[in-house]
């Protein structure tokens, strides 16, 4: 991972509706109990449902098999592999929605 590169997701659903998490460092999505981007009450998520990682000094999602897929809203994709994220990227996952605010 590169030095210093780092993300802010808002969180746009659920109990932790309105909630910004900066994330520094690979980080798995997922329904589990624990970790930063953790939804357990979302039951229609992935155990993961994706990672967000650092290639190239660009924050990218990696999708994994899930339930309902992963899709980027505003950019009309089903995402079917490794996709470089972008500020203003709306993320969507069964009823998780998820706004990247910053990227740096």
């Amino acid at each position: 991972m590169s030095e210093g590169k780092k993300i802010e997701i808002e969180v746009l659903a659920g109990p932790l509706d309105g909630h910004v998490i900066e994330l520094t460092e690979e980080t798995e999505w997922t329904r589990s109990v624990g970790g930063l981007l953790s939804f357990p009450w979302d039951d229609g998520l992935g155990q993961p449902q994706g990672q967000f990682v650092v290639e190239e000094d660009q924050w990218l999602i990696e999708p994994q098999k899930s339930p309902h897929g992963t899709y980027i809203v505003n950019r009309d994709m089903k995402l079917s592999e490794n996709t470089v994220l972008q500020k203003g990227d709306l993320i969507k996952a069964s009823r998780t929605w998820m706004l990247v605010k910053a990227i740096e």
